[in-house]
């Protein structure tokens, strides 16, 4: 080989390593991005969690809220039911004493 060929040769050599030194660069700065890109979407999915589990706990919340007002409707559809039967009771009493009031329809 002649100067001139390995000069040229050396040259070539030269620019593909600056080649490759740009392309580790460049792959470096990928992978940086993708880790911040990560470190972003975990960030993301930490914070949709908390949502998530805030969300759960007043469903909780509504659930129990739903529990207790079946509750309470439920003793005071007990409530009406037992006064109802003391209703009847009572007057069926009051008919006992005084009759059922039939025929006592006044025209006003």
């Amino acid at each position: 080989m002649t100067k001139k060929e390995l000069d040229a040769q050396a040259k070539i050599l030269a620019e593909s390593q600056e080649k490759f030194v740009n392309t580790v660069h460049m792959l470096v700065d990928a992978l940086q991005a993708f880790r911040e890109y990560v470190h972003s979407f975990q960030d993301s999915m930490a914070a949709q969690q908390a949502v998530m589990d805030s969300c759960g706990q007043e469903f909780k919340a509504a659930n129990q809220t739903f529990q207790a007002a079946l509750k309470v409707f439920t003793e005071g559809f007990t409530a009406v039911g037992e006064n109802t039967e003391k209703l009847d009771k009572f007057i069926a009493r009051m008919e006992a004493y005084f009759g059922s009031g039939t025929g006592l329809e006044y025209d006003n």
